[in-house]
């Protein structure tokens, strides 16, 4: 018992001093299922990060660019808070309203010669997964960045299109993507 109670002030304690470094943040709030709000967020792992505002309502959000501009950060970003929030209640935000959803993510899938996998195989793969998720469960927030990169362009779309209808119809899904056919 005396054992356990130390643990448990040695987690509350790096939570507090966690919390305290932190240049902001902010409890929490509860969202409906299928909106998302965090208003100043920052990435809690990058230095001197700029504060983002964020937020989607109904099905999800597409995110689109150039390279190197920033997709993958801000769905890592945005990731982070909400696994911070589902676990402490707190965002690295100014203000912050997320769903009470599980929170799944398709990141830098990659391929692997030691496996036999193609990176198309490899996408392949982690989409059967994440439909699998999405199909046994109630509803979740998905994040998926660069989906079907690995194939042409005209089976990317394709596959990409399939893939998030059948997220979308019950799950809050965002996504980044270079293919602007997908977007809204």
């Amino acid at each position: 018992d005396s054992f356990t109670q130390v643990a448990q002030l040695e987690a509350d304690l790096a939570l507090a001093r966690q919390l305290r470094a932190s240049p902001v943040f902010c409890w929490a709030g509860t969202a409906a299922p299928r909106a998302l709000a965090l208003q100043g967020m920052l990435h809690p792992l990058l230095e001197n990060a700029a504060p983002l505002s964020f937020s989607v309502q109904g099905k999800g959000g597409f995110i689109s660019g150039q390279n190197g501009i920033g997709k993958s950060t801000l769905l890592r970003c945005i990731g982070l808070n909400l696994v911070c929030a589902r676990a402490f209640g707190f965002c690295h935000a100014d203000s912050a309203d997320v769903p009470r959803l599980a929170v799944y993510a398709s990141m830098q899938n990659e391929d692997s010669l030691d496996g036999g996998e193609s990176l198309y195989i490899a996408e392949l793969r982690r989409a059967r997964e994440l439909l699998a998720l999405a199909e046994a469960g109630a509803p979740a927030l998905f994040l998926i960045d660069e989906i079907f990169r690995g194939t042409n362009h005209l089976e990317s779309v394709a596959a990409a299109a399939a893939v998030l209808h059948s997220l979308a119809a019950r799950h809050l899904v965002i996504v980044s993507s270079h293919n602007l056919v997908l977007g809204p």
